[in-house]
């Protein structure tokens, strides 16, 4: 007993040294950095939440965060403070760091460590799984993806066409798509909409989107997955569950420019290209004459905006006495017009050289020539007609006498005429100072109500057409008709089913969803003409709201329906 009281007595003054160590170094303890995550398993088209906590006085390295960007993208990024009590009682400050990340590939990806001074927080694994390979119960034909390509080996510069087409006859939330991005090629979208169409004797929406591609570079490339991702309520669990449905784009052999091909040349891979002017070779011309010259290029499988110059190089090629003055090239989708003017300084027969623009043929596999044959064009002289002198004027040697009073007289005639003149047209000008800027502000003033009143009625027509088109079809009883022109008009103010649920009245609640329910839900109640009409009246006040204000077509992710 009494050689454990000296133990604890002499062990004692040790402990109270470790507790007040403990105690001094508990703040610092505190200040190191930690960062953790809300899961660490997830698919591809989700989103984790990542929170590093750092001394409310200190920094993360910009590197880290540079680091992180590389794997994964930063959708959202916050700070906010937290305070705590330390065991000593006290209070300590940190700063949180909160992102929201979602990841750029699959597999096993790593967060990087977070340093701040001479600490640093502990590297981070997620395991991320393709969208595609989600587990779900909803049938395969309620949802069906397909992808296409209109060419598989194109030519490097070729432009070929996907299209992404999705049928779907659930409701679909928060749908997403995945693998739209082609790092190897352009990519412009040509175009995208919805439509309703029947398969198997169901009806769909049907949602299209057309992509162009070009490559720039020759070689085999294998495109990604389109992964189409979104919320659906299932009957069966009573849950909204999501699913994720693939399509498979496969490989591209782009192939390179070939050989035979011109070096200098543009290179045009192209299914047909045609080169005509309007030059009349037959037509004779004169020393001074300007003629229109206008070239036309015609293309297809191609935009015009890749064709080449057809006068680059002929002005060189010009014989003396022709000049070549040209203006800006006029060019929309398909053609291209070089207008400019010919000039003749030298008579003769002047040969215009011909002018060749090769192309690909891709049809054809092949070589091809767009020509404008060498022509000769005659030009004369101009002719020199003097006028005859006898009779005309006085020999030289005869005397001419001059009658002083005569002369005197003409004199005084003239410069009286020349006044009077001058008078006459100084008053016609000071007349005229004046009359236009008053004719010109009489137009104005009689242009301005008609104008104003004819784009109000413009505008009162088209609301009253959106109504009218969509009465016609409820008229004629087809449904179809009708849910497709709806659909139409609220994409051309940019509506969205939610918005029009959400501004329409119980009425007009109900006959949207007795529309909605008849062509895509097993309720099978065939919306009446009265609903209908009501609808479409109601629809006229929404078209004419949102006509005004569209919302913006830019959206940072690429999203099928806002449902």
């Amino acid at each position: 007993m009494v050689k454990n009281m000296i133990r604890y007595i002499s062990l004692a003054p040790f402990k109270w040294i470790v507790f007040c160590c403990a105690m001094i170094a508990a703040p610092h303890l505190l200040a190191e950095v930690t960062a953790r995550t809300d899961r660490y398993e997830m698919y591809s088209d989700e989103t984790l939440q990542l929170n590093v906590n750092v001394d409310s006085r200190s920094n993360i390295n910009r590197a880290d965060i540079e680091s992180l960007q590389t794997l994964f993208d930063i959708l959202e990024q916050r700070q906010y403070t937290s305070t705590s009590t330390t065991l000593n009682g006290q209070r300590t400050t940190s700063k949180v760091l909160q992102f929201r990340l979602r990841p750029k590939n699959t597999g096993i990806l790593t967060i990087p460590a977070f340093r701040s001074g001479n600490e640093a927080s502990q590297p981070i694994q997620i395991t991320v799984y393709s969208a595609a390979k989600r587990p779900n119960k909803l049938p395969q034909d309620a949802v069906i993806i397909s992808a296409t390509l209109s060419e598989q080996t194109p030519y490097v510069k070729q432009p070929f066409v996907l299209t992404l087409e999705v049928a779907y006859n659930i409701e679909m939330q928060n749908a997403a798509l995945e693998g739209l991005t082609f790092p190897a090629f352009d990519s412009v979208e040509l175009n995208k909409g919805t439509t309703i169409e029947t398969r198997s004797n169901k009806q769909y929406k049907v949602y299209r989107q057309v992509l162009q591609l070009t490559a720039d570079q020759a070689g085999r490339y294998s495109l990604p997955d389109i992964v189409l991702s979104a919320d659906y309520y299932n009957a069966t669990s009573g849950q909204v569950e999501r699913f994720s449905r693939a399509a498979q784009v496969g490989r591209i052999d782009v192939r390179a420019i070939p050989k035979n091909y011109p070096t200098n040349a543009i290179w045009l891979p192209v299914t047909s290209l045609t080169l005509e002017d309007n030059l009349d070779s037959n037509q004779s011309y004169q020393v001074g004459d300007y003629i229109d010259w206008l070239t036309l290029m015609t293309v297809e499988g191609a935009p015009a905006t890749q064709l080449p110059d057809p006068l680059a190089n002929i002005e060189a090629q010009l014989p003396t006495g022709v000049r070549l003055y040209r203006n800006p090239a006029e060019i929309d989708d398909s053609r291209r017009v070089d207008v400019s003017a010919l000039s003749f300084t030298a008579a003769g027969s002047l040969r215009l050289p011909e002018i060749r623009i090769p192309w690909w043929n891709i049809d054809k596999d092949k070589l091809e020539w767009a020509t404008l044959p060498a022509r000769n064009m005659r030009v004369a002289a101009v002719s020199q007609n003097s006028n005859a002198t006898n009779g005309l004027s006085p020999a030289p040697n005869q005397a001419v006498a001059i009658d002083s009073e005569q002369a005197s007289s003409d004199e005084t005639e003239t410069e009286t005429t020349t006044q009077k003149s001058f008078n006459f047209w100084k008053a016609i000008a000071i007349l005229l100072a004046i009359a236009w800027p008053a004719t010109v502000l009489y137009f104005i003033f009689i242009a301005r109500k008609p104008v104003q009143k004819t784009t109000e009625q413009n505008n009162k027509t088209v609301d009253t057409d959106a109504e009218q088109s969509l009465a016609r079809y409820a008229k004629q009883n087809d449904i179809t008709g009708f849910y497709n022109e709806l659909m139409t008009q609220m994409r051309a103010i940019e509506l969205t089913e939610k918005q029009l649920i959400n501004a329409l009245d119980d009425d007009g609640v109900n006959a949207f969803e007795t529309l909605n329910n008849y062509l895509f839900a097993e309720q099978r109640q065939q919306p009446d003409q009265d609903s209908l009409l009501l609808l479409a009246k109601k629809f006229r006040k929404l078209f004419k709201q949102y006509k005004a204000n569209n919302r913006s077509k830019n959206k940072s992710k690429q999203q099928l329906f806002d449902l």
